[in-house]
């Protein structure tokens, strides 16, 4: 991949996280699941200039799936248990990034989602839940030498997402759903090795993370009248760690392993898990 062209590089990984997260709103409405799956991707042509720089782009597909136990205020109380949310989505998705020779790099994703799921109410009265989700992305992130073997990588993040569920009718009440776009962004830094076990290049990792979700609400409306609205501002902080294992020229092999928590009164918390692997063949 040292000239312009088609390529054969393949990759692929699974990942999975348990959370909590809380919402504010008229119900002050909370989730406490688990959100697993898996990415398949392949890149599909590669430019290399004479400066050094690298462009790819490339295609992916994605499965996930969710579990979870909703919450809110009812019958008098709050943070009680409402039902139960069942959802799993199948993606399509492209990228293209920019790699130059001193390790900057800008990542652009473009992602649709198809969402298919099921909710039940703790009595039992149930409705599916159906939509589609896009996605945009843009990332970059430059490494400031601190040693010979240790470098500090400032990253910036801006994540767009627009849901868009269909309206239900669960036999009691028509269920309209209206969401306006979640705009979220992320100031970081990832501490970031070189070292060689047993011959293996090996970069170590440490991140951090401050992510923000500006102003914006999701309306649940009943009969056409009633309204119910949860607001999507939230701010959180993550830390986490990871490891990137080169295992020859043609595969390499990265984890990760990132905690996160909530900065403000939404009391929101998780685990997220990730591993990946990258075959040129």
């Amino acid at each position: 991949m040292t000239q312009n062209g088609t390529t054969s590089a393949g990759w692929a990984r699974v990942f999975g996280s348990d959370f909590r997260q809380r919402w504010s709103g008229d119900v002050s409405p909370g989730l406490d699941a688990s959100f697993k799956g898996y990415q398949i991707g392949h890149d599909l042509y590669v430019w290399q200039q004479d400066s050094g720089q690298t462009q790819r782009v490339g295609l992916f597909v994605a499965h996930n799936r969710l579990d979870g136990k909703v919450k809110g205020f009812a019958d008098g109380f709050s943070d009680y248990r409402t039902g139960h949310l069942k959802l799993q989505g199948e993606s399509l998705g492209a990228y293209w990034t920019l790699t130059t020779p001193n390790g900057g790099y800008v990542d652009a994703v473009a992602m649709g989602t198809r969402l298919d799921g099921r909710s039940r109410s703790v009595r039992g009265i149930g409705v599916d839940t159906e939509g589609h989700v896009m996605s945009l992305s843009v990332e970059t992130g430059y490494p400031l030498p601190l040693s010979q073997r240790w470098v500090a990588e400032p990253q910036l993040q801006i994540i767009y997402q627009r849901v868009d569920l269909q309206d239900q009718d669960d036999g009691i009440a028509h269920l309209g759903f209206d969401s306006q776009a979640y705009t979220t962004g992320r100031i970081g830094v990832r501490f970031k090795g070189h070292y060689q076990v047993s011959s293996v290049p090996i970069e170590p990792y440490l991140r951090a993370n401050l992510w923000h979700t500006k102003d914006g609400h999701d309306t649940l409306t009943f009969d056409h009248a009633e309204q119910i609205r949860t607001a999507h501002r939230s701010t959180t902080g993550s830390i986490g760690a990871g490891m990137v294992a080169t295992l020859s020229s043609n595969a390499s092999l990265h984890w990760s392993a990132d905690y996160l928590g909530d900065l403000g009164e939404h009391g929101a918390e998780g685990v997220n898990t990730s591993l990946g692997f990258r075959l040129v063949w």
